[in-house]
């Protein structure tokens, strides 16, 4: 309780800036700081505003290099409580408008001489991350920084990618069980579950439409459109 308490109170004592929020039109209030960026008088407007900003000079936490992000106001949520908050929606490259770093090696996946972005979501692949992305190897990357700055893990590797019809070799996170899902925050042992194949039954979930609970077994696996998440079976 100390702690979470002690945690409120550093929320409340960080600067706001206050506006009415065109997206809903009305008074609302938020940090003016993200990540060591205060927003100029200019950005909080435009945020207000509805607009997207690019704010250059993120410092990462993992090595110190600097690179830029592009994002919104929006509504957020943290430990259960609704707010409204910058939303980083992308990477604007680093802030003196260099391009991104590269390094380059052969890809045992395809024999091949291959060149990648280095940086991937402010972390910087060590020479020995490196090495085994090109050998086609899994890396699990620590202490990255979602959009609502909590600490998050990711495994991935180097996949054949597509981006507006221009293909590339690039860092892909693997899929996971997430954290959550409408409103019920997994277990260890219930996520260890889903990834094994298995069902876990909910009684505590709430619909995003209509905000009712629910209760439903999940099983977690490939849906509909391809892509992996949890699957309701409501039989």
């Amino acid at each position: 309780m100390a702690e979470n308490k002690n945690n409120t109170e550093k929320v409340k004592n960080k600067e706001r800036a206050s506006g009415v929020w065109s997206v809903i039109n009305k008074e609302i209030s938020f940090t003016r700081e993200w990540r060591g960026h205060r927003f100029t008088d200019k950005e909080v407007k435009d945020l207000l505003d509805g607009k997207d900003i690019t704010i250059d000079g993120i410092v990462s936490q993992k090595d110190n290099s600097k690179y830029g992000v592009v994002g919104h106001l929006a509504n957020l949520e943290y430990n259960g409580v609704k707010f409204v908050g910058f939303d980083m929606t992308g990477f604007a490259g680093n802030s003196n408008g260099e391009k991104k770093e590269k390094v380059s090696g052969v890809w045992v996946v395809t024999g091949e001489e291959i060149t990648f972005t280095r940086v991937w979501n402010g972390h910087r692949f060590s020479d020995e991350e490196v090495s085994s992305l090109l050998n086609g190897d899994t890396i699990e990357i620590e202490n990255l920084v979602s959009k609502n700055n909590t600490i998050y893990s990711a495994k991935g590797k180097l996949t054949e990618q597509e981006y507006n019809g221009h293909p590339f070799v690039g860092f892909e996170k693997e899929e996971t069980v997430p954290d959550s899902w409408s409103g019920h925050t997994f277990t260890d042992e219930e996520k260890m579950i889903l990834e094994a194949g298995g069902e876990v039954e909910i009684t505590d979930a709430v619909s995003n439409r209509t905000g009712n609970s629910f209760s439903c077994s999940v099983s977690y696996g490939e849906k509909d459109d391809g892509k992996k998440g949890i699957i309701a079976n409501f039989g």
